[in-house]
């Protein structure tokens, strides 16, 4: 488990890589501290408790927790763990976090964080856990090109530079 070291404010447009803040929607950057599957807890603000799945290069903003497997762990652990963690996660910040106005999750929450399981379930649903968390994140990707795909023709667009009128569907 680790965390960020940059502010928000590190973050570039159009960076080669995911910067993961407080935020719902990550911002890009053009460094990355870890490349691999994670999962990405948000540790203040609105959003806090936020938990996610990452696969690939990444950055965090210092209050934005990253989980990952042991080297000697199955790697495929981590996608029923994702799932456990962020349903167990949700119900103990639903029952209250450290902060008064603003909520807040330091590490040591999250260091100490225990669910029970049954060993051979957890095996027996591992392979459905792999496939529903590849298929959001393979559609999450999907998205994110295609809103690319739609922010850079659609000025184009507008400005008559190409003309899809003649197009049929």
């Amino acid at each position: 488990m680790f965390t960020g070291k940059k502010n928000a404010n590190a973050s570039v447009n159009k960076g080669k890589y995911k910067f993961f803040t407080c935020a719902p929607e990550s911002l890009q950057i053009d460094s990355y501290i870890f490349d691999g599957n994670a999962i990405i807890v948000s540790g203040n603000g609105a959003y806090t408790g936020r938990t996610r799945f990452y696969s690939g290069k990444f950055d965090l903003y210092q209050r934005t927790y990253a989980c990952t497997l042991l080297q000697d762990v199955n790697p495929d652990y981590i996608f029923p763990l994702y799932w456990f963690v962020k349903l167990e996660l949700s119900k103990k910040i639903m029952g209250g976090t450290r902060g008064s106005a603003i909520p807040y999750i330091v590490m040591n929450d999250l260091a100490k964080f225990e669910f029970i399981y049954n060993k051979e379930t957890f095996l027996a649903y591992m392979p459905i856990f792999k496939t529903l968390t590849e298929t959001i994140q393979a559609n999450e990707f999907e998205n994110e090109n295609l809103a690319n795909l739609r922010d850079s023709l659609l000025p184009r667009l507008m400005s008559g530079e190409i003309d899809v009128s003649d197009i049929e569907l």
